[in-house]
Order: structure tokens, then sequence, then C-alpha cells
């Protein structure tokens, strides 16, 4: 796979990435894709859920409290207090789903959760979030 522009565009490459070694791996490693039809719809779905709802809040905070203060600019407050709002909402969904289930996808450890590991991490190192506050399943 060939590198694009920067932007949405390298986002969904380095998606596409990480579907392929998942399934060329998947006899040798864990499987992260699901073996069933429904398996695989489900990661999709909530790997869906992650890049439109969960990532596009985490790049937005980023950009307000780190990336512009180093270009010289401010930031939103304003607008990083609204994404806190929708952060919680979303994890909200995210809460419910894993009253029904142990992983995101279903019973097992899939793409789906590893992808949100990253600005998991982020949030709680970088910016002290506290993500699981009031949450016994996350």
């Amino acid at each position: 796979m060939r590198r694009r522009n920067r932007g949405e565009d390298e986002d969904e490459e380095s998606r596409a990435i990480v579907r392929y070694y998942a399934a060329k791996y998947a006899e040798s490693g864990p499987n992260l894709l699901g073996t069933t039809l429904e398996e695989k719809a489900l990661v999709d779905q909530w790997l869906e859920v992650e890049s439109h709802n969960f990532n596009d809040l985490i790049f937005t905070v980023v950009l307000q409290l780190v990336i512009l203060p180093i270009m010289g600019q401010h930031g939103d407050l304003a607008l990083v207090r609204s994404c806190e709002d929708k952060r919680k909402k979303v994890f909200d969904v995210y809460e419910e789903r894993l009253s029904k289930s142990t992983y995101l996808a279903g019973s097992y450890f899939s793409l789906a959760d590893l992808s949100h590991l990253p600005a998991i991490r982020f949030l709680v190192d970088e910016f002290k979030w506290d993500i699981s506050s009031r949450r016994g399943r996350m």
C-alpha cells in the first residue's frame, strides 16, 4: 500500500494496513477480526464507531490543547469542553455495550478493542483524563 497525502486518507489507510496484517496473520496469531460473518461485522461496526465517534473527538482535543499552542495559537477551550461532553456520551455507548459482552465485538479481544488503545493511553497519560469514573466495565 502506498502512502497518500496526510489527513483523513492517511487515517483510513492506516486502518486498512492494520486490517491487512490482522487478516494475514490470523492463522498464526490471535484472530483479531472474528471468525464468523457476525463476528467480523461487529468488529467492523466498532472500528467505524472508533473512527468516526471516538477518534474525531480525541483529534480535536489534541489539536486544541497541543498542536495549536505549539504553533503559537490559542486553543478553543469551549470546544475542548464540548468534546469532553460528547466523549462522555460516546463512553456511555461503550459502557452499555460492555454490559452485554466482555469486549466490544463479543467475547474475545479484537481489532475493535485494540484500535482504541493509543488514544486512550494518550488521554490518560498526557491529559490525565479519568475515562473510567462511574464506569464499571471500561
